[in-house]
């Protein structure tokens, strides 16, 4: 797959340098999520009867180092992955050699003429990566998802909330964005989030899939940090 890689817009750029430094650092998830086995298993196979058996597609957008991947490809799912991060996309490939050809760098601007191994998707999966747009980003973005998705396609995706404690790190931005600074204050890790409040908040930025679910997860580690709360939305296809 051929994609031209052209400097991103500031605000990408931000998040960009910070996914660099932490990917660096060694950052890389080895096992999938709770939630994503959990949605897995009672939504995709308990609900609507996608269990992988049928080597059903599956596009990971930012996809990371390949942890949910693996999961996916190892219940029979037609898995591909793309992140903007090349070290990320490095070890997706070490970790599943067998389809290294099915992970990819992608450009972080998106693109909604933009098309990914010339597949389409039955099932496009992003886990907390979507945030990262801004609306109209966003926007072009799931127009592209949908274009290269069949009628009645699933989308599962999360969105971080206000409830997060990185809220509380952010000042307004523009489009839909906040800037949030973390650590240092004289050097602070910089990059820009597209929270949202409500349920309907997620709804209508996914206005393009019929919802099906939009449910919540969260985390607490320690005191100092608070909520982690992220929406879940699992979502159709319109026709």
């Amino acid at each position: 797959m051929n994609q031209t890689l052209t400097a991103p817009t500031e605000y990408l750029a931000d998040t960009c340098a910070f996914h660099d430094k932490t990917y660096a650092a060694g950052y890389g998830h080895v096992y999938p999520e709770s939630h994503v086995i959990r949605c897995y298993h009672q939504i995709l196979r308990g609900e609507l009867g996608i269990d992988g058996s049928r080597g059903e597609s599956l596009l990971d957008y930012g996809c990371g180092s390949g942890a949910n991947c693996a999961f996916f490809f190892e219940r029979g799912f037609g898995v591909y992955g793309v992140d903007a991060n090349e070290i990320a996309i490095r070890r997706a490939q070490q970790r599943l050699a067998g389809i290294a050809d099915h992970f990819a760098v992608t450009p972080p601007e998106p693109d909604a003429e933009r098309t990914w191994f010339g597949a389409r998707f039955d099932i496009v999966f992003s886990n907390q990566v979507l945030y990262y747009f801004s609306n109209g980003d966003l926007r072009t973005l799931l127009t592209c998802f949908a274009r290269q998705m069949p009628a009645g396609g699933i989308l599962i995706a999360s969105m971080m909330t206000q409830r997060h404690y990185f809220y509380r790190h952010s000042q307004p931005g523009t489009d839909g964005l906040r800037r949030v600074a973390l650590g240092d204050p004289n050097d602070p890790d910089v990059f820009h989030i597209n929270f949202v409040d409500t349920k309907d908040d997620v709804a209508q930025r996914f206005a393009l899939f019929e919802p099906l679910h939009i449910g919540h997860y969260d985390c607490c580690l320690t005191e100092k940090e608070g909520s982690r709360e992220h929406y879940l939305f699992i979502g159709r296809k319109r026709t």
